[in-house]
């Protein structure tokens, strides 16, 4: 379920809180002072009233008001109004109201504004094919939006903060950043970057593929390296929903938010309301179709990765690609001790902290 607000003190870095937000479409992964807080992305309009009931027969659950509106986020939205969610997706969503809210209520269950008012350096992240055109976009909406304030569930004062610095970076080669630095903003010198190097991105709807020489970018080519229709949906989330509608008429309501919920399970059990059904054998078979696409693509893009020394899966699928990838590639793929889902989150803030240790 979802992380229950915290009071905790925030780290902070010369009176800032470093914060770096991966908002996908699937999960918001957010680093904050170097603690991880991950929320699905999904929010719906609630209003919060309660029956009077005792707990045992009144679902109790956790809002918070933003803008005069009250919400509920992530995991209790599908639990308690799985048909009024609002969906993170779309070009449009870069720094539109839905992303500032799921990332001002992620912030807020990770300390932010918990012990009064406080100044963020943010770090957003976009697909490197949007890059150049979603990057003045997102600051220009989040400066515009002013000060963040929201009010959280059980709490007598509103938390408020500010960001102070907005920085955009493309998606997919902030992973780099994740093996090149450690998590103080020092070099490392690994040898996983040198010479050619394939980041491969797996989102929900698009996949980044990146090629690096020796931890650098073509930034000239950044345009071209994001595919659509190219992402999890088609390739494991669509097929699989089609899968479930058809095991039982008692799954006939199920949608991707329930399927998103039991890829993210660690026993990949697929729930709707009281029945259940195991995922496990289904989406380890959709992976090993899905890896076996992303190696044809390399094949035909990238001469089948010839005089590439690595390759560095990313995102919250790659586990479902990682097994089969290593049997095409053998020790080219790049055996990560971070998670691939948050290598992205991980390299940008890195990066931050060696860009602040290097202004000093």
């Amino acid at each position: 379920m979802t992380k229950r607000q915290s009071k905790k003190t925030v780290k902070t870095h010369n009176g800032l809180v470093i914060a770096v937000a991966d908002a996908g479409n699937g999960d918001n992964d957010v680093i904050i002072g170097g603690d991880r807080t991950l929320l699905p992305s999904v929010c719906a309009r609630t209003d919060g009233d309660t029956l009077g009931f005792s707990s045992d027969i009144e679902r109790k659950v956790t809002y918070f008001d933003w803008k005069g509106r009250r919400y509920m986020a992530g995991d209790d939205v599908l639990a308690t109004l799985p048909n009024a969610i609002e969906n993170h997706l779309g070009k449009n969503r870069y720094g539109n109201d839905l992303q500032q809210r799921l990332l001002a209520y992620t912030l807020a269950l990770g300390g932010v504004g918990a012990k009064g008012p406080q100044h963020v350096d943010l770090t957003l992240l976009a697909p490197p094919g949007l890059f150049t055109e979603l990057k003045p976009q997102i600051v220009e909406r989040f400066r515009a939006a002013g000060p963040v304030e929201i009010h959280m569930k059980g709490e007598p004062e509103p938390r408020r903060w500010q960001y102070d610095s907005i920085q955009v970076l493309p998606e997919g080669i902030t992973a780099a950043f994740a093996l090149a630095f450690d998590r103080r903003g020092l070099p490392t010198q690994t040898k996983d970057l040198n010479g050619l190097t394939l980041m491969v991105d797996c989102g929900m709807y698009t996949m980044n593929v990146i090629a690096m020489l020796d931890g650098a970018a073509d930034m000239e080519n950044l345009h071209l390296a994001t595919t659509a229709d190219a992402g999890l949906d088609k390739r494991i989330r669509q097929p699989l929903l089609k899968l479930v509608h058809g095991i039982d008429p008692n799954f006939a309501v199920a949608n991707a938010h329930h399927v998103d919920a039991a890829m993210r399970d660690p026993d990949h059990i697929l729930r709707v309301g009281v029945y259940e059904t195991d995922l496990s054998q289904a989406l380890a078979a959709y992976g090993e179709e899905y890896a076996g696409w992303i190696a044809n693509f390399i094949d035909s893009h990238f001469s089948g990765g010839a005089g590439f020394s690595k390759i560095l899966l990313i995102g919250g699928g790659a586990y479902l690609i990682a097994d089969p990838m290593r049997e095409w590639f053998g020790d080219k793929i790049i055996q990560s001790k971070i998670e691939p889902n948050w290598l992205n989150a991980e390299g940008a803030y890195r990066l931050r902290l060696a860009k602040l240790a290097a202004q000093r």
